[in-house]
């Protein structure tokens, strides 16, 4: 009888601590917080994090737009407009977890573009869960480009 309480007090601690694993809400997942800063220069071209600095490029130049994200939630950026590729042309875009992230850490998407012709152009993305087609993005940001 005491083996079986035993078993018992165990099964239900074992369930318990299961049932401690967060799952994040919807309605109290924030959106990142926006960090930023003008621009830095990389290896891959120059780095704008502020979508309220004006973004200028040469022809053939490539230039990186790097947005906090964090993929634990479901959350990516997408773009929301069609580009005019005749100014500015999208390459790749890949996420990037911090360095010695913490489990359920965000991180940095990394959105490269090339110019390719001269002009001004808007590049607009949206901050949501791709599969929610009924939910308003959680953020936009755009940025502003002008090529010569």
């Amino acid at each position: 009888m005491r083996s079986l309480r035993k078993t018992a007090l165990l099964l239900i601690l074992l369930f318990l601590t299961g049932c401690g694993i967060m799952v994040p809400n919807p309605a109290t997942t924030p959106s990142p917080s926006p960090s930023y800063s003008v621009q830095s220069q990389t290896s891959t071209g120059k780095e704008f994090t502020d979508p309220a600095a004006p973004i200028d490029a040469a022809v053939g130049e490539s230039f990186v737009i790097v947005l906090d994200s964090n993929a634990t939630t479901g959350y990516k950026w997408q773009m929301a407009r069609y580009l005019n590729e005749n100014i500015v042309k999208f390459v790749t875009s890949e996420y990037r977890v911090a360095e010695n992230p913490m489990p359920g850490a965000g991180g940095k998407e990394y959105w490269t573009f090339t110019a390719t012709g001269p002009g001004q152009a808007a590049i607009s993305l949206d901050y949501l869960r791709p599969w929610e087609t009924d939910t308003p993005p959680a953020q936009t940001v755009i940025f502003h480009v002008t090529v010569r």
